[in-house]
Parts: C-alpha cells; structure tokens; sequence
C-alpha cells in the first residue's frame, strides 16, 4: 500500500518486522523495489518477535532466535529501517509456573543479543511498555525504562505509548523519569 500512502501524503511507515522477515525472497525483493521507488521511507517497524517464537520460559531457543534476528535485521536496514519497537505481548508473555526474575533475565538476554545487530545495521530497539491486557511484563515506561538500563547499551531504549500509559495509569512525568532511555 505504500503508492496509496505516498498519495496521501505520508512521509513514513511503520513496518511490521516478522513479517518482513518471514517474506519469501521474491517478495523482500518486490517490497524493496517498491520502497526503494517511492517518496514514503520505511523509519520504524513493530512487532519485532512472533507470538510463537517463545521469549521467556522454559520453550525458549537461543540459536533459533539468533536464526531469525539474522535474517531480519538485514532486511529491515536495506529497507531504510532506524527503529524496531520491541512490543510482541505474546513473544514475551510469561507463561504460568516461570517466575517474573527469570523472564526478566531473559528478556534481557534476548536484547543483549540484538544488541551486535543494532550496531552492525544501524538499527535501534525501542522497547514498548504494553498494557496488561496484552502481556503480563513491562507495562510501564518507568519498567521498561529499567529493562533498558539492564541491558546497558546505547542500541536498546524505550518509548512511551499514551495509549497504553493511559491503560495503565502512568502519568506523563515518566517521560522525565526515563528520559536517559527514551
């Protein structure tokens, strides 16, 4: 849709990442070409991970994840990508009997390995705080502000949806409390 986009008016688009990496090369090629082609620039791309490419707990696959954050990453820069939003409720929902410490933990691991990929394409991670209705870790701005210092790298920071602070009544001042990460 980026030709109805560019007659709209638009000057970017928010592409979603795992489709984009799920993209038979025929079709990267075609989206590319289209991008390439057109006055509307791809800055940002969401839903970074697959609800079934697991994040946390017990079914979770470093090498597979390595697999296809290889194959996204290159994708999403060649499109002209600077930001990829780490939302992906469902990736990261803790699945019952883990505990919160351990998820915790690996989603930090999880973001220090996309770390040498955001340095290496030229990508940054936004975490996005969702509300509780969509996952049950980082949902506050303030927590996912805390996850990005926990990481510790200037390829990893935060931001901050009004829509779901406002789900979860967080006051706007989180933006001054998290500004080292936004």
């Amino acid at each position: 849709n980026i030709d109805i986009l560019a007659a709209l008016g638009y000057d970017y688009l928010e592409a979603g990442f795992s489709k984009v990496a799920l993209f038979s090369q025929a079709e990267f090629d075609a989206a590319l070409s289209k991008v390439s082609a057109s006055p509307v620039k791809v800055e940002a791309f969401n839903v970074m991970v697959p609800g079934n490419l697991r994040l946390t707990g017990p079914d979770v696959h470093p090498e597979e994840i390595q697999a296809y954050l290889e194959g996204a990453f290159p994708r999403a820069a060649a499109l002209g990508g600077r930001v990829i939003v780490f939302g992906s409720g469902g990736a990261r929902r803790i699945p019952e009997g883990w505990t919160t410490d351990e998820a915790w933990k690996q989603l930090i691991a999880y973001l220090r390995q996309c770390a040498p990929l955001c340095e290496k394409y030229g990508l940054t991670i936004a975490i996005e705080p969702l509300r509780q209705a969509e996952t049950n870790i980082v949902h506050t701005v303030r927590e996912g502000a805390a996850l990005a210092a926990a990481v510790a790298s200037p390829f990893v920071g935060v931001l901050g949806d009004t829509y779901h602070m406002h789900a979860e009544n967080e006051p706007l001042s989180a933006f001054v409390d998290a500004k080292a990460w936004l």
